[in-house]
């Protein structure tokens, strides 16, 4: 349930850029005043001061409903290809648009190979019956990976933790670097 923005506590304020009034946190508004965002509309780049506005919330860019229209604008915006848009008077900076499909859980890294992608740890970390085998023992079907390990004394059978790679709801990205120095990845 999102905050009633009349009733907001002490330590927030509110914040308008281009008819949209947002409650953000002193730090926030501060910041946004520093970057040069104006508390009234701006014609042409006020949609591009919305959404730096909106991307700035650490609660996330569509945390609070007035929001979610400049945010969904722009995805839609950069999936058709098109710029990042601008914000007179801001000093922000954004990446070329990214393409990243697949994520990784934990401490797993993505990794590819001649049968596709997937996730695997850093090290070898499971153990194994494998060592010096090839056959598919390995994740789903691949041939184990094993290796003797040796600690000291002890030898031990060891392969990676594999683990299926997880699909991007959102694949595109662009990150956003404000004059604070903080960035934020835009997914779309």
């Amino acid at each position: 349930m999102q905050p009633n923005m009349v009733n907001a506590p002490l330590n927030y304020k509110k914040q308008s850029v281009g008819g949209i009034v947002l409650r953000c946190s002193r730090l926030v508004c501060a910041a946004l005043a520093v970057m040069g965002i104006p508390a009234s509309p701006v014609g042409a780049s006020e949609w591009g001061c919305q959404v730096i506005l909106c991307l700035s919330n650490p609660g996330g860019p569509t945390q609070f409903d007035e929001c979610r229209p400049p945010i969904e604008k722009l995805w839609k915006h950069l999936r058709k290809g098109r710029s990042f848009p601008t914000c007179s008077g801001s000093d922000f900076s954004v990446s070329k648009p990214n393409y990243d499909p697949y994520r990784c859980e934990g401490d797993l890294q993505l990794v590819q190979d001649d049968s596709g992608v997937m996730c695997r740890s850093a090290e070898r970390t499971q153990e194994s019956t494998n060592c010096g085998a090839n056959t598919p023992e390995g994740f789903e079907g691949r041939h184990s990976t094993a290796q003797i390990t040796v600690d000291g004394d002890n030898y031990a059978c060891r392969d990676y933790a594999y683990a299926p790679a997880i699909p991007q709801e959102k694949p595109n990205y662009v990150d956003v670097r404000l004059s604070d120095g903080t960035t934020t990845r835009v997914r779309f």
